[in-house]
């Protein structure tokens, strides 16, 4: 066996394996982006009067309560319950009508409305997110050709993109982050599988999830570099169906067609940008090392793998997606571990698809 395979097989598991660890450890006490925040009576009232919609007794609790990210989690809980949540967490259906859906199925409360069914709902949100991990380690290990899908490599990257930092950080919560990256994960399988139709379904789908997927567009848009590339009608209407679907979950559920998030309803000419002066702290240094953590791994072998003149051109689409999604974090949302998180699975799949090409020997340049 060559020296470069050897040690790049060694290598990544191990790589792997201390992610996997720090994360296991520092995820739910990660200094730079809480994960969990300690209870006390004042923010249990004001999470209570948030639930409003919930026939909750005074002295009700629930573990949703430590979630650092509790304003999310009570806007997906108000949107399960039926009751009309904020933008853009009602815009995100596809995901409410599914725990929804399994809280019904899996419940015997009277009502949802209740301490009883808030509690079968974050249940039920917690199963989404068990499924969602099983799923997205399943794609990325497809990812790989047949030859190399019991491979060391292949195991340690479709782990360490499934158990991301942000994945740890959301599991016991009503999140969605976790469903997202099993829709980043999907896209990229179906983009490295040549499947155009199921990669656009993929992002349309995607977009009713969370609309950050909004960005894999980037991948629709890359099929127009292929040699083999679909008919140019094709791809046109493929990119144009989910900024379609963008618009019409909007102004189907009586929001701005633009919304984007709080204060960015861009067709009324309202921007809000305080999160980039926020992320723009310190030079960008703190927003950057959360983005390394929030991806991990697999960002640094993208990095790695782009100086590689035989990887590059694979590689260049996921490249886009990376930084879409890193401009959009730097506007649009306060979060960055787990905004990132869906990055994780993305890139890994196509580490995985392209591993054989990761340890080429590079051609001596001219000096």
């Amino acid at each position: 066996m060559a020296p470069a395979l050897r040690s790049f097989r060694t290598l990544v598991p191990a790589l792997c394996l201390v992610q996997l660890g720090f994360a296991t450890v520092f995820a739910d006490h990660f200094l730079l982006e809480r994960t969990m925040i300690g209870g006390n009576a004042e923010l249990y009232a004001f999470l209570r009067e948030r639930l409003a919609v919930f026939d909750l007794p005074p002295d009700f609790y629930d573990a949703q309560y430590q979630n650092a990210a509790y304003d999310d989690a009570v806007d997906y809980l108000v949107g399960i319950a039926g009751a009309e949540t904020r933008e853009p967490f009602r815009f995100r259906v596809l995901y409410i009508w599914l725990v929804q859906g399994l809280t019904a199925l899996l419940s015997d409360c009277e009502t949802i409305r209740s301490g009883c069914g808030l509690q079968a709902a974050a249940f039920a949100a917690k199963l989404v997110n068990w499924g969602a991990i099983l799923a997205t380690f399943a794609v990325l290990v497809a990812a790989a050709p047949r030859v190399r899908r019991d491979s060391p490599v292949t195991l340690a990257l479709a782990a360490v993109g499934t158990f991301s930092f942000g994945t740890l950080m959301t599991a016991p919560f009503v999140m969605a982050d976790i469903l997202s990256g099993l829709v980043f994960a999907l896209a990229a399988l179906f983009y490295l599988q040549h499947r155009f139709l199921a990669l656009v379904a993929t992002v349309c789908a995607g977009i009713l999830v969370k609309e950050i997927s909004i960005v894999l567009g980037v991948l629709i848009a890359a099929e127009l570099l292929r040699a083999d590339r679909r008919p140019l009608a094709l791809i046109l209407a493929g990119g144009a169906l989910p900024l379609a679907l963008f618009v019409a979950v909007r102004v189907a559920l009586g929001g701005d067609p633009l919304s984007l998030n709080y204060g960015w309803d861009v067709s009324r000419g309202e921007f809000e940008i305080r999160y980039f002066f926020m992320h723009a702290k310190g030079l960008f240094v703190p927003f950057l090392t959360k983005v390394l953590f929030g991806v991990g791994v697999p960002l640094l072998l993208l990095l790695a793998a782009l100086r590689n003149d035989a990887a590059r051109p694979a590689l260049l689409p996921f490249a886009g997606v990376c930084a879409a999604l890193l401009v959009a974090n730097l506007f649009l949302a306060s979060m960055v571990v787990r905004v990132t998180a869906p990055l994780a699975p993305l890139l890994a799949a196509a580490l995985i698809a392209h591993a054989g090409l990761l340890y080429e020997r590079q051609p001596r340049r001219a000096i």
